[in-house]
């Protein structure tokens, strides 16, 4: 399975028989051209219409790491890109965010508009209770500055999980 093999290691690929050092290096290479190009591609887009686009976006930045990386995708009133900021990294099962960070970085920016993303490596993109926590903690503080969170999504590998489309914001 090429995406399963696309998350593989170093290590992992050199356990591999018939996969020596030179090769390993190889693989990692061609997969994250092949990442690149995804990314490249995502970036040709200016504005978001739909989860499936922030899913779009998002997907080859952190739908394959094995580690939670929390992100935000700030738009102006047309839902034009104006910035994206990695706000935190995690470990496995968590990351920490602060509402404080992404509102100054909305201000900083003159956004409208929010869009939060972040990534379960377990591959279940169902929102924990901490998700559902922070989501709301923004939303609150998004409106302190005169903004709107448009959506939250969950990328855990191929599939995702939006706040909006489930009706939850």
């Amino acid at each position: 399975n090429l995406n399963t093999l696309g998350k593989f290691a170093f290590e992992d690929l050199v356990k591999i028989k018939g996969i020596g050092e030179a090769k390993a290096v190889s693989l990692l290479a061609t997969f994250e051209l092949g990442r690149r190009r995804n990314l490249s591609a995502a970036k040709q887009q200016n504005s978001i219409r739909s989860s499936k686009e922030i899913f779009d976006l998002m997907h080859p930045k952190i739908g394959e790491i094995k580690h939670e990386e929390f992100w935000t995708i700030y738009v102006n009133h047309k839902n034009v890109i104006v910035g994206e900021r990695k706000i935190s990294s995690g470990g496995v099962t968590q990351t920490v965010v602060d509402a404080k960070i992404i509102a100054r970085h909305a201000i900083s920016l003159l956004a409208t508009g929010i869009i939060l993303c972040h990534n379960h490596p377990s591959e279940n993109c169902c929102p924990s209770r901490e998700d559902k926590n922070i989501t709301f903690q923004i939303l609150e503080a998004a409106k302190l500055i005169d903004c709107r969170l448009l959506d939250h999504v969950i990328i855990s590998g191929n599939s995702y999980y939006s706040f909006a489309d489930e009706g939850l914001l």
